[in-house]
């Protein structure tokens, strides 16, 4: 993950102010921090299923496999 990534997922979360200025980090409350990393877990999350998409046709991964693992880790965000 960038470094642009992860500023764009703070300011989706309302830890950036209004260009790059940052919000105190003693002024963050626990929604905003909830959701900062309720962002980077579901960005994580479909890098991992990516990476078992690309596997899907090796020699040694069958297709149905490499699916079935990517949307085992993409369910992880349901619960």
């Amino acid at each position: 993950m960038s470094q642009d990534e992860i500023v764009k997922m703070a300011r989706q979360a309302g830890l950036v102010r209004t260009g790059d200025k940052w919000v105190e980090p003693a002024r963050w409350g626990v929604t905003e921090l909830v959701h900062f990393a309720a962002l980077v877990r579901a960005d994580e999350r479909e890098a991992c299923a990516k990476v078992c998409e690309s596997l899907a046709g090796q020699q040694w991964v069958t297709r149905e496999a490499a699916l079935e693992c990517s949307d085992a880790i993409r369910a992880r965000g349901n619960t």
